[in-house]
């Protein structure tokens, strides 16, 4: 059960709302999953694969901790850890072109102003573009690192978790894999 100041969601409901968020916008479970900080340790083995796959393939920050305080590499086991890893790194292009993409088209916004303001838009423009290609060397360097690292983190706290997980998990790569590869090609068009 996810536990979040006293308020009780059984862990039923975030699986339907991961399943369905996860096939739909991914996102949103990332932002539930920061927004109200539940804690992930009790949740079962295809939640946690679905938040895996959810934070590799959407967000450009890498998360060594939740925001419920709960440690990936300790929460996640031997083949969720990778699973995370693999899906962070394989869509880390993708999210860094849609983030840049996002970037730049906050100059429009300062197109129509003075030369003040567009100048200041370009200096957004820039700390924006600078911050997301920081967060995507120290993300995929940490990434490779913690493929490795948090496998055995994984495997040392869920042995059991880590056996069982291993044939879905294996699925779920191919399918993030497949999401990597679309979503930057989707990005062009």
């Amino acid at each position: 059960m996810f536990w979040h100041d006293g308020l009780n969601t059984t862990s039923d409901q975030l699986l339907s709302l991961t399943e369905s968020d996860v096939s739909t916008s991914g996102a949103n479970v990332v932002a539930l999953i920061e927004t109200i900080h539940p804690s992930l340790k009790k949740s079962e083995a295809i939640e946690k694969r679905a938040l895996a796959t959810a934070f590799g393939e959407n967000d450009l920050r890498y998360h060594l901790k939740y925001a419920s305080g709960n440690f990936v590499p300790t929460t996640l086991d031997f083949s969720t850890n990778i699973l995370y890893n693999y899906s962070y790194m394989i869509n880390t292009p993708s999210k860094l072109v849609h983030n840049l993409k996002l970037d730049f088209t906050l100059d429009d916004v300062f197109m129509s102003g003075s030369k003040l303001d567009q100048l200041h838009g370009k200096f957004v423009v820039l700390t924006y573009v600078i911050w997301d290609i920081l967060h995507t060397v120290v993300g995929l360097g940490l990434a490779f690192i913690m493929l490795f690292i948090g496998g055995i983190f994984g495997l040392l706290f869920h042995p059991i978790h880590s056996i069982f997980n291993f044939f879905p998990t294996m699925w779920q790569i191919v399918a993030t894999s497949w999401h990597g590869l679309s979503n930057l090609f989707n990005l062009f068009k």
